[in-house]
């Protein structure tokens, strides 16, 4: 254990500089959702309005009844493992760093366009349900996503520059440790999927029937 954990901790050291870019794409998606909202057509953002209160009307039914756990636990665990598939088959290849930032850039920019949307209709509401909704579920994938997106982007700029390089031979420890990382990511993602599934909505019915 403490191996694998000096290991761990050997590759956040070299690879800081990378996580931190990566997290600012991560970010600047996040703002630039957030920024995608004001310019919105008031025609397009009455759709969405619509399609919320619709929401919000299932979840008051479904909290009457038995809510679909399982379902919710499909459906997270397919988005999630689909979005963690496409940054490690991008980092695996030379020119697949940037891909793997603008996946990140992308997944950003849908959660700042719903916080945004939140916020900008619904105020204080907003906030609260927003918290409800992405925080409990977010703070676990999130932070899974950032290192899967870091270890892809690492290896797919190892790459990249020994394509240029005399040696061209990328040793197969590397690939072994960046499938390992990968494979911690998805550790954290089926924990997150638990969290999405049965805890993220006990906290949205509590502020449906309070605040809506």
């Amino acid at each position: 254990m403490k191996s694998v954990r000096r290991a761990l901790l050997e590759y956040l050291r070299e690879n800081m500089g990378i996580y931190i870019f990566v997290t600012s794409f991560f970010l600047g998606g996040i703002a630039a959702g957030a920024l995608i909202v004001k310019f919105l057509e008031a025609g397009y953002l009455e759709k969405l309005q619509i399609s919320f209160f619709s929401f919000l009307q299932s979840r008051q039914i479904n909290s009457q009844g038995n809510p679909e756990f399982f379902q919710l636990l499909e459906v997270s665990y397919q988005k999630n493992f689909l979005f963690l598939t496409i940054m490690w088959f991008f980092g695996l290849f030379w020119p697949g760093f940037p891909f793997v930032l603008l996946t990140l850039f992308l997944k950003g920019l849908a959660l700042g366009f719903t916080v945004g949307f939140m916020v900008s209709n619904f105020a204080l509401k907003g906030i609260l349900f927003s918290l409800a909704a992405l925080l409990p579920h977010n703070i676990v994938l999130i932070p899974a996503f950032l290192f899967a997106a870091t270890m892809a982007t690492s290896f797919s700029y190892m790459h990249f520059k020994q394509r240029f390089s005399p040696k061209k031979t990328l040793a197969g420890s590397h690939l072994r440790e960046y499938c390992y990382f990968i494979l911690i990511s998805i550790l954290f993602i089926l924990i997150g999927g638990l969290v999405e599934a049965y805890l993220s909505p006990v906290f949205i019915s509590l502020v449906v029937s309070y605040i809506f």
